[in-house]
């Protein structure tokens, strides 16, 4: 979906994309490719009803037992395309 990166982005393209991930006004996270969360947007946490950040947290633990094996392909798929 996204090509890998080799470097981390500039400070100038991070903030654009946390921008982009907040005016998107849908709940947006951006993981690792171990599925932990690196920034979950604002929408997000506001769902989840969390006060705290949810970085380092993996994903799957927000998600109920009965869906994670169909976000788990779902998110191996985006990674390999």
């Amino acid at each position: 979906m996204f090509p890998e990166r080799s470097e981390p982005l500039s400070a100038i393209a991070h903030i654009r994309l946390i921008s982009l991930m907040e005016a998107a006004g849908d709940a947006v996270f951006q993981l690792n490719k171990k599925g932990e969360i690196l920034y979950a947007s604002k929408r997000a946490t506001d769902m989840i009803g969390c006060s705290e950040s949810l970085a380092g947290l993996p994903l799957s633990e927000l998600i109920s037992l009965a869906d994670r094996l169909a976000i788990a392909v779902a998110l191996n798929q985006a990674v390999e395309s």
